[in-house]
């Protein structure tokens, strides 16, 4: 090359302005910032200690068994390795990364709508789920999950700063991890700092950390690891070693200068490398490191320590030093004792007449009688609490429907389909309308084919099963699937016993439906 063409290779990489900023990359050939503090997963570099935990958390969450939790330090990469291992997985998953951890239970399944491209920002806004409550969230969520299930696809929930988690969102996390269809509809991964590790050894953490099925820690960079660590990132970034070089005493004092932080590293090479741009220096030697260190404040200050301030000499007798000698070691003792005995006699007079004032003001009150208001019974019961990721918080439970009428010969119907299946319970008289009734309740769907098509597979299993309607808070319609009505609840719960054998029905709820709204 000659000597112009080299000249003018240096010109390049000089500030277009006056502003002071240096532009580094293209004096050193780099095609982008090597180290930038952005968690992009092509600068991952796996070393010693960041091989085996993402090879862990990649298993983990292709095994959909339960949590996944991953720990580390600040700074250790760990947002960057749960990215790479996202790239790294089947494309038949759908990720959602919550980075804030002090969100509402709303706002949690806000986000993984939107993440997960159910609804837009504007339905959440200004459109149907304006102000929608919790239970109305979870239904729309809950059927995008089930959705996967046919395509052999799946859904993961990545939650930054875990160990900041309140107890009701951290409740909200588990009851996402537990839904089920033939597999686990959503895997679920912890992210946090060493705390984490800690606060799931709680007593009331117990019920997360019995589902937790892989938990990972991920340690700093050794020696070696910041060395293959600052090449990859340069090689990455489109470097090479003839125009850019960091010598092995640069990249010891850059080691014990951020005890092997990936983060710390990032920062102190990136002003590194600035200030050998500054230099025009292809080579990057420890000089440039310490000055780099100055400019951020990581090593020890500089300058000359400030000599020790001598001590002014005291003469003192022998008698006057015998005296001091025992002021200091039996003056104290004494004074202590006496503030204790004075302090503890002052509280005891103090606690005796504040227990005096205290029993004359209470004991009327403790004598005296109060009684209670009466509690009035709702007019509507239910056996069985509802699932609370799938509270459906309906209005009313529907308008009467009537039941289809068996076949009472029990031959082919005309039109030569299959026979109608039997119901589960052999008998079940009509109840009057003054009579309370039970139904089982199999599902409740937005929309109008699902609630038929249960309906029809419960037919094939010879389980009579009707659709009702309802309807949310919000005014959007609820199809009801019902299996029923019994006259008494022992019929109903042999009923629910039996569909909750049935492949593919969640949980059933047993129901009791008071006068005024019994189906017929």
């Amino acid at each position: 090359m000659s000597e112009w063409a080299g000249s003018r290779l240096l010109d390049v990489g000089k500030p277009d302005d006056d502003s002071g900023l240096l532009l580094y990359e293209p004096f050193y050939g780099l095609g982008e910032k090597p180290f930038s503090l952005s968690t992009d997963p092509r600068f991952l570099y796996k070393s010693a200690s960041h091989t085996p935990v993402f090879d862990d958390m990649r298993a983990g969450i292709r095994r959909r068994e339960g949590l996944v939790v991953l720990t580390g330090e600040i700074g250790v990469g760990k947002t960057t390795l749960c990215r790479s291992v996202l790239a790294a997985l089947d494309r038949k998953m759908f990720a959602a990364f919550v980075p804030d951890p002090f969100v509402s239970r709303e706002d949690l399944l806000k986000i993984l709508l939107v993440e997960f491209g159910v609804v837009s920002v504007d339905d959440l806004v200004r459109g149907r789920l304006q102000g929608a409550s919790r239970a109305e969230l979870s239904y729309p969520l809950y059927e995008f999950l089930r959705s996967l299930e046919p395509l052999d696809a799946f859904a993961v929930l990545l939650v930054d700063e875990a160990q900041n988690l309140s107890t009701s969102l951290l409740e909200e996390v588990r009851i996402l991890a537990d839904l089920e269809g033939r597999r686990k509809l959503l895997q679920v991964v912890l992210i946090g700092q060493p705390e984490l590790s800690s606060a799931l050894q709680l007593p009331h953490m117990r019920q997360v950390k019995q589902r937790v099925t892989t938990h990972c820690e991920l340690q700093p960079l050794d020696r070696d690891g910041v060395d293959g660590y600052v090449r990859h990132r340069l090689v990455v970034a489109g470097g090479c070693a003839d125009r850019l070089h960091f010598t092995a005493d640069a990249l010891d004092l850059v080691f014990g200068a951020t005890g092997g932080v990936p983060r710390v590293v990032n920062r102190l090479c990136d002003r590194t490398l600035q200030r050998g741009h500054a230099a025009r220096a292809a080579v990057i030697g420890p000089d440039l490191v310490a000055q780099a260190l100055a400019d951020l404040q990581l090593g020890p200050p500089s300058g000359p320590a400030l000599p020790p301030r001598p001590a002014r000499p005291t003469v003192a007798s022998p008698r006057a030093r015998d005296t001091r000698t025992r002021f200091h070691r039996e003056a104290p003792g004494h004074s202590r004792a006496a503030v204790a005995t004075a302090a503890l006699l002052l509280l005891g007079g103090l606690s005796g007449l504040t227990l005096a004032v205290y029993w004359a003001w209470a004991a009327p009150l403790l004598t005296a009688r109060t009684a209670l208001p009466a509690v009035k019974r709702p007019s509507m019961r239910i056996a069985a609490p509802l699932p609370a990721v799938l509270d459906p918080n309906i209005e009313s439970v529907g308008i009467p429907i009537a039941l289809p009428a068996p076949d009472a010969a029990g031959g082919e119907p005309p039109d030569g389909k299959a026979p109608t299946p039997r119901p589960v319970a052999t008998a079940r008289p009509s109840a009057p309308a003054s009579q309370a009734v039970w139904v089982v309740q199999v599902g409740a769907f937005t929309e109008d084919a699902r609630a038929a098509s249960l309906v029809a597979q419960l037919a094939r299993r010879g389980i009579t099963a009707f659709t009702g309607a309802g309807s949310m808070r919000s005014g959007a319609p609820l199809h009801l699937v019902l299996v029923g009505p019994y006259t008494d609840r022992q019929a109903a719960a042999a009923a629910l016993d039996k569909i909750e054998e049935t492949p593919g029905v969640g949980r059933p709820i047993l129901q009791l439906v008071p006068p005024a709204t019994a189906l017929r």
